[in-house]
Formats: structure tokens, C-alpha cells, sequence
């Protein structure tokens, strides 16, 4: 491995220790949000009115270019192509009111040529949902017949490799064995992703598909290995 692949592994890897603590930072925060929601007594107005403002306050922190006002999961379903493409002109990785990419949301569609066109247009396949995934998690997640298709565009545009880990410490293999989907599964394990693979934690794929389906789904897995 030469010099440069080690500064960019080491980048890679520096990128998903930050993303993961504010992914934590994130949560411990809507723990406490959700802990003081819980509360049995009301929020009045003006509660109402501040916790909102509070929200906002951190969207614009942390999305400041953000469309407000715009849900790309709403409108992609009363737009067609001509029209998202022509909307996403003024910056196609730009976040909706939301946090999330236009290409996050088409990736739980089954519009392929949206999303290869946008693809086409610059959009980076490498951030996604809210900050703390990336629109190729979300198209495994996602599922769906169009969800292969779309995986193999947008890996030809990522700096992501098959074996990789992405921003959840999650392997797409890891991803797609924990959610079940099994088209993702044999397109990936037929482009050499192995059931050996460890996330972040030194968890293999193997290990989450014990601890999900037992002996008898491991035993389905290493069919598509044969």
C-alpha cells in the first residue's frame, strides 16, 4: 500500500471517529428532548414556540444552505425528472428543511434515471440522510427493485470501495445482511464482498447474521459465497 493510500485510509477512518461522536453527541441530544416530551404535564405555546425555535436554531447551525420550507420526500412524489433536476440546478447536494439530500431521497424510490442523472450532475453519493448516513445506506435500507440498479451507479461515483465502512461504521454488506435484503446481498457478495468483513466495532458479518437469523441464515449466506 503506498503513502497515499495510507493518508487516505487514515482519512477515511478519521472521518467516520468525528462522524460517529456527533452522531452520539446527536442522540444524547434527542434523548433529552424526548425525555423532556415525555413529560406528563403539557408544553403551553410559548413551550411549544421555544422548543421549535430550538430546533430550527440547530438545523441552520448545521445545515445553513438548507431549503427551507422544501421535503424532497414529498415533492419528489408530485415532481417528475425535468422538474427535480431543474430545481436541484442551484446546488444538487443542497439539503431540504430536513437535513436530507435530494439523491437520500430518491434513493428510496425506484426512479433509477433520477438518480443517475443526478449522479451525472455532481450529486455525491457520499453524504445522505440528516448528516450521519450516506444515500447509499439509505438506498440498502431502503430495499426494493430499483435499489441494485441504483447501489451500482452510485458506487461508480463514490470514494467508498465494496469493503469499506461507511459513516455508520457499517459495511453496505454489514447494512444489508442486518436489514435483509437479499438482492443487495448477492449483488455485493458477487463483487467480493466477504462475510468476514468487520465494522467498526470488529464485528463481522457473520457475526450479525448469527445474531439475527442463527445457524440456518448464516447457512443462507455462504450459498452466494460457493
Amino acid at each position: 500500500m503506498t503513502e497515499m493510500d495510507d493518508n487516505a485510509e487514515s482519512s477515511i477512518y478519521r472521518e467516520l471517529r468525528e462522524v460517529r461522536a456527533s452522531w452520539e453527541e446527536t442522540s444524547r441530544e434527542i434523548r433529552g428532548l424526548l425525555g423532556w416530551l415525555s413529560k406528563p404535564q403539557p408544553l403551553d405555546d410559548a413551550a411549544r414556540a421555544a422548543l421549535d425555535a430550538d430546533i430550527e436554531r440547530s438545523l441552520d447551525k448545521s445545515y445553513p444552505d438548507r431549503r427551507k420550507g422544501v421535503v424532497y420526500r414529498d415533492v419528489l412524489g408530485e415532481w417528475d425528472d425535468a422538474r427535480v433536476l431543474e430545481f436541484a440546478a442551484d446546488g444538487v447536494d443542497r439539503p431540504d428543511e430536513g437535513g436530507a439530500t435530494l439523491l437520500s431521497a430518491i434513493a428510496e424510490t425506484e426512479r433509477v434515471e433520477l438518480c443517475g442523472a443526478l449522479l451525472d450532475r455532481g450529486a455525491n453519493p457520499d453524504i445522505g440522510s440528516h448528516g450521519c448516513g450516506d444515500a447509499m445506506e439509505d438506498c440498502v435500507q431502503a430495499g426494493g427493485k430499483a435499489a441494485v440498479p441504483m447501489l451500482d451507479r452510485m458506487l461508480q461515483h463514490s470514494r467508498y470501495g465494496i469493503h469499506d465502512q461507511h459513516k455508520s461504521g457499517m459495511t453496505l454488506l454489514h447494512l444489508a445482511v442486518a436489514e435483509r435484503r437479499w438482492d443487495v446481498i448477492r449483488y455485493l457478495m458477487g463483487r467480493g464482498a466477504e462475510l468476514s468483513e468487520m465494522d467498526i466495532d470488529c464485528e463481522t458479518v457473520e457475526e450479525y447474521a448469527r445474531e439475527d437469523g442463527g445457524v440456518a441464515y448464516v447457512r443462507e449466506l455462504r450459498d452466494f459465497e460457493e
